[in-house]
C-alpha cells in the first residue's frame, strides 16, 4: 500500500491531538487536549505512534466530554513538564474523549499494511492525518475497497459511513464519481451490509446534490 509521510507526526508537530486512554480489542480510546478537540468527530483518520509500531484507526464516535480528574491525567511520557505548562489545571479539567477502531499496521519506515496495526499502550501519542495522507489512506490507484468493507463488517453505522463520504469529497475531486459509487456498492455488498439504499441516497447527497 501508500507511505504515510512519519515525519510530519511527533509531539511538537500542529496534528499532535492527544493520548490513548485505554484499548478494547481494536477499539481505542482516546483523550485529546482541551485545544485540540475542535474539527475531529466521526470517521476522522487518526495516526497513533506506539513502540511496536504505528497504528491508523478511524473515530467511530463524535467528541464527548468526561471528568475523570486524577484518574487519567493526561500526561505524554518525557513531556510531562511541557504538557503541565500548556495545561496547568489538567488533573481538575474536563477530558475530552474520542473512540477510534484499530484499522492498520504502519510500519516505521510509514508503509501501510493492511492487516490489524499492534495494541498501543497508555499514552501513547495521537495525531490527525495530514490531508495528503489521508488520500494516501482512501486510494491507491483505485479506492480502497478494503477499508469500507472492514468498517461495514465491524460498525455498519450509516452515519459514520455519510461523515466518510464527507471526508472522501475533499481529496477525490480528480476520481470519476460513478466508478467510485461503483467500487464502494461492491465492497459493502460484499461485507453483507444492509443499508445500501441509505448510503446511496447519502452518496448522491454528498457527490452531487451539494455540488
Amino acid at each position: 500500500m501508500n507511505r504515510l509521510n512519519v515525519e510530519y507526526y511527533n509531539v511538537s508537530s500542529r496534528y499532535f491531538v492527544g493520548e490513548v486512554m485505554y484499548i478494547e480489542g481494536r477499539y481505542i480510546t482516546i483523550v485529546l487536549y482541551p485545544d485540540k478537540y475542535y474539527g475531529l468527530g466521526l470517521s476522522t483518520p487518526l495516526y497513533i505512534v506506539s513502540d511496536e509500531c504505528g497504528i491508523i484507526a478511524i473515530s467511530v464516535s463524535n467528541v464527548t466530554r468526561a471528568k475523570y480528574g486524577k484518574e487519567f491525567a493526561l500526561v505524554r511520557r518525557n513531556v510531562e513538564e511541557d504538557i503541565s505548562r500548556l495545561y496547568p489545571d489538567l488533573k481538575s479539567h474536563y477530558n475530552y474523549i474520542i473512540k477510534a477502531y484499530n484499522l492498520y499496521n504502519v510500519s516505521k519506515d510509514g508503509v501501510i499494511h493492511r492487516k490489524r496495526g499492534c495494541n498501543p499502550t497508555p499514552h501513547d501519542p495521537v495525531f490527525i492525518l495530514d490531508k495528503e495522507d489521508v488520500k494516501k489512506l482512501f486510494f491507491n490507484s483505485s479506492f480502497n475497497n478494503h477499508l469500507l468493507w472492514i468498517l461495514a463488517r465491524e460498525n455498519p453505522d450509516p452515519m459514520l459511513f455519510r461523515e466518510i463520504l464527507y471526508s472522501i469529497k475533499e481529496i477525490s475531486n480528480d476520481y470519476d464519481k460513478s466508478r467510485l459509487l461503483k467500487e464502494m456498492l461492491s465492497s459493502l455488498h460484499s461485507a453483507g451490509y444492509k443499508e445500501l439504499e441509505i448510503f446511496i441516497r447519502d452518496f448522491k447527497e454528498v457527490f452531487i446534490d451539494e455540488e
